[in-house]
């Protein structure tokens, strides 16, 4: 479904930073984030776990740890300032017009409710009408999101569906007061490859059914090619690189990027019978302060000026901006001599 841009991004995060004290010092998963999200639009956050990508997303709606500091320079989300909310008018934000879809379904329904009496909470609590009407909404919504016989459904608990089903009810749930954006936590992650595909072409199929607009959480970059218009790679509580999907995955700038894409096995069948590309190294500690690029100790590339100061971010095409010290082109034109090298 294509972004409608006439009256400005539905959410837009300006300079968010996310912090969390602990006893070894200022845990720090957000470092200036910016984006944007416009109407209908499908945006993915992809990176390692440890990135920042979840709790980054979770300040946006008010679910960080009690104990998180959130800043911004700015955080609108259809209007409204998400950061001078209070509790009440935060929860009723929540669900009505912004909804999340959580990593794990089964962590995130109630062992102890019926499918049906947790779909109508959504919908009641928010006063969109009575129970017979929240009903008669979520077995739709079952139904919808490709669950047979919803109504008999609706009287099962959790521990009586499959993983796969119970990501179909997470989606219903989310969808349940008709949001205006859906932001989607790594809702693959315990499901298996075929029914992973299912899931995100079924998130697709909503969102161009109900004109919603959708970021996507994850750090399997392969999973959203197909699904998303524009993608922000995210490294160490930094966006590193970020652009239309296309750009992206033809043209990728950053060197973290880069390394993403070579750890997908390839569909052409080159590479067959050796080892999948790895990048080496782990994602650094949060903690702290990080001076110059985070990603320098697991690059090829790396520079004395990569380990100083601010790394300025850069913009080599329209909309596509990546932050790092090389000319993009010179990173590009290296990387295209490694993959199309024999191997």
């Amino acid at each position: 479904m294509a972004a409608k841009r006439d009256n400005g991004p539905l959410l837009d995060v300006q300079d968010l930073n996310v912090s969390i004290p602990t006893s070894s010092g200022e845990l720090t998963v957000a470092r200036g984030i910016s984006y944007q999200v416009w109407p209908g639009e499908t945006l993915a956050i992809v990176g390692e776990s440890g990135c920042g990508k979840s709790l980054s997303s979770l300040a946006l709606i008010g679910l960080q740890p009690r104990r998180a500091k959130v800043s911004a320079v700015r955080c609108r989300f259809d209007g409204q300032d998400l950061l001078s909310l209070d509790a009440k008018q935060m929860t009723d934000l929540r669900g009505t017009k912004l909804a999340m879809i959580f990593q794990d379904p089964m962590t995130s329904l109630n062992p102890v409710y019926t499918i049906g009496d947790q779909l109508a909470e959504v919908y009641t609590c928010h006063g969109l009408g009575t129970k017979r009407d929240a009903v008669d909404r979520a077995t739709f919504l079952l139904e919808r999101v490709g669950i047979k016989n919803a109504a008999v459904r609706l009287g099962q608990y959790p521990h009586q569906l499959s993983g796969g089903l119970r990501q179909r009810v997470v989606i219903a749930m989310a969808m349940m007061c008709s949001p205006k954006l859906i932001i989607a936590d790594e809702p693959t992650t315990a499901l298996d490859v075929t029914v992973q595909a299912v899931i995100l072409g079924l998130l697709k199929e909503l969102q161009d059914e109900f004109g919603m607009a959708l970021v996507l959480i994850t750090h399997d970059l392969g999973v959203v090619a197909s699904v998303s218009d524009r993608v922000a790679v995210m490294y160490a509580g930094r966006i590193m690189e970020t652009g239309a999907t296309d750009q992206v995955f033809n043209s990728p700038t950053h060197p973290y990027t880069q390394g993403l894409l070579d750890c997908i096995p390839r569909a052409d069948g080159r590479g067959k019978g050796t080892r999948l590309h790895t990048i080496p190294g782990m994602v650094p500690s949060l903690v702290g302060r990080i001076d110059g690029c985070a990603f320098r100790n697991r690059c090829s590339r790396v520079v004395p000026a990569c380990a100083t100061g601010e790394i300025a971010v850069r913009s080599d095409t329209q909309g596509h901006d990546y932050r790092c010290v090389h000319p993009g082109d010179r990173l590009l034109a290296d990387w295209r001599v490694r993959a199309e090298a024999p191997v």
